[in-house]
């Protein structure tokens, strides 16, 4: 297997207002995106940036539990269910 990275974002607690620190460099050498249905608003905004930067990355999202008022948006911006 290839090596790489992974970014984890998790807080036990409320959503963290990390979406205004999502920038397009964060799609440096990204080959997917997985969204586990935490912090929608970040993960929305990541997939925001995806697409105005021009670069479809696949995205897959895990549906097991539907989190936030933004999940459909979410669910409707990913390529991938599960």
């Amino acid at each position: 297997m290839g090596q790489g990275t992974r970014t984890i974002v998790y807080n036990p607690g409320d959503e963290l207002n990390v979406e205004n620190n999502i920038h397009n460099a964060t799609f440096d050498n990204t080959d997917l995106i997985y969204f586990d249905g935490r912090f929608t608003k970040a993960a929305l905004r990541v997939a925001e940036l995806m697409y105005a930067s021009g670069t479809i990355i696949p995205s897959l999202l895990d549906c097991e539990r539907a989190r936030g008022e933004e999940f459909e948006e979410l669910r409707r911006q990913v390529q991938y269910l599960v």
